[in-house]
């Protein structure tokens, strides 16, 4: 299901890289098609780093998924005393903003130094109806509050905790913007992209002709 759900996920977010470029090309085309031209990658550089910043935000990845929250009412000095099982829905969208996206012309390329990858939207929603059990003490909205966001917060971590899919995502986004900059400029321009890792040396990463 996972792998399904990654797929189709991949699937959107090339879609979002694709609709980005058209959105951007009128814009930026011919800018960046006389400069390469002239061989002037600085000031191609500083023109993709304008429109970057106008562009918002590039969701790189969208993970879905479904399952079963199961919680228990706990009472004090006597313990579990009810429970409560609910289907839910869970969507996180992964990437970054472009305007914190650096571009800067080194040996006749484009260094594309990228953030890494934070939670840029999520979803979580009970899809059906509870199955509570509180005969010994009554469950409270608060307290059904309560188990959603800690549901919530649970899926939420296993995606923001786990280095793959962080690295998957910002490979995602790599793979979007080297399509986002063929689009823009074809293969008069050669960009490789670095990861900025907050309070350390960008490290290359991909490379892209």
């Amino acid at each position: 299901m996972k792998r399904i759900l990654k797929y189709f996920a991949r699937i959107i977010a090339l879609a979002l890289a694709a609709a980005l470029a058209v959105i951007l090309y009128p814009h930026v085309s011919k800018l960046i098609s006389d400069t390469i031209l002239s061989g002037k990658i600085e000031r191609t550089a500083t023109i993709l780093n304008q429109e970057m910043k106008k562009a918002g935000e590039l969701t790189a990845v969208r993970h879905t998924e479904e399952g079963w929250m199961a919680a228990k009412i706990d009472a004090a000095l006597i313990g579990t005393v009810g429970q409560v099982k609910a289907p839910y829905s869970y969507e996180i969208g992964l990437g970054f903003s472009l305007a914190d996206v650096q571009l800067k012309a080194e040996e006749g390329k484009i260094q594309a130094i990228l953030p890494s990858v934070r939670m840029l939207h999520e979803q979580f929603q009970i899809t059906g109806s509870p199955e509570v059990s509180d005969v010994w003490q009554l469950l409270t909205e608060q307290r059904y509050q309560q188990m959603i966001d800690q549901q919530a917060k649970e899926c939420r971590e296993r995606y923001l905790n786990q280095p793959e899919y962080l690295d998957s995502a910002w490979q995602a986004a790599c793979e979007q913007l080297e399509e986002l900059f063929s689009r823009w400029a074809g293969d008069e321009v050669s960009v490789f992209f670095v990861r900025q890792e907050v309070n350390a040396v960008p490290e290359e990463n991909h490379t892209a002709a």
